[in-house]
């Protein structure tokens, strides 16, 4: 016979917040780059402002209108 092997899916809260407090100065690290590299993305790049409306007017004439026009 074979043995049945048990699978362990349980989610260990203690070990995975060991593992993020242990990760801490990566995720630190990793927002202080992005931080540096728009800051000087945004003060290098010339300012571009454009916009654009479309305005469409529909003129309805109403039968009433034409009728009394006699």
């Amino acid at each position: 016979m074979k043995e049945i092997e048990q699978i362990d899916d349980e989610i260990d809260l203690k070990e995975l917040a060991l593992k993020t407090w242990n990760g801490k100065w990566f995720v630190v690290s990793f927002v202080i780059a992005v931080l540096l590299s728009s800051s000087i993305y945004v003060s290098l790049v010339d300012e571009v402002f454009e916009s654009e409306i479309i305005f469409e007017r529909q003129v309805q004439i109403s039968s009433f209108v034409s009728d009394h026009k006699t």
